[in-house]
């Protein structure tokens, strides 16, 4: 009896590893495609084929030369995602590139509590030059949360998809 007992008392744990918390309150994700061609007029050609009315849902496609360092850095967080989160280093290592130049705020690692990385526009420049240096990777960011599942996987048959969360 005392077996039984302590069996309806055993709590169960799960262990779930969400990418963020606004998926667990709200379940919503916005979405990056990744597509690879010597023309841009090519490329958005070939989204509206797919997809007619994409700019209700996504921002204008975007060149990796016009790509915001912001935007850049967010490709690269889920391109380069790595596991252990308390290595901020990451992307100096990936690309062989000196953090002092990498990061704008490199002098502040050691006086900062809670230092983060943030890219230097030189370092942006010098992860173009590694990822794509014949400047033919263009970027289509969605405007909101949630667009049309069903486009998302026919773009994916033309780009790459990166769920933001």
């Amino acid at each position: 009896m005392k077996q039984q007992e302590m069996a309806k008392n055993k709590k169960v744990i799960f262990v779930i590893q969400p990418q963020s918390m606004v998926d667990i309150i709200t379940n919503s994700s916005s979405e990056l495609f990744v597509f690879e061609g010597k023309e841009k007029q090519v490329i958005e050609e070939m989204i509206k084929d797919v997809y007619p009315d994409y700019l209700n849902e996504y921002e204008q496609l975007v060149s990796i030369n016009d790509i915001s360092d912001d935007n850049l850095y967010t490709y690269l967080i889920y391109k380069y995602w790595v596991y252990d989160i308390h290595d901020n280093l990451y992307l100096s290592k990936e690309f062989n590139i000196d953090p002092k130049i990498l990061y704008s705020n490199w002098d502040n690692k050691n006086t900062d509590k809670y230092w983060y990385p943030q890219l230097s526009s030189e370092g942006c420049r010098l992860i173009k030059d590694k990822i794509d240096p014949n400047r033919q990777m263009y970027f289509l960011f969605s405007k909101y949360d949630n667009p049309e599942y069903e486009y998302q996987e026919l773009l994916e048959n033309i780009g790459t998809r990166y769920h933001l969360g």
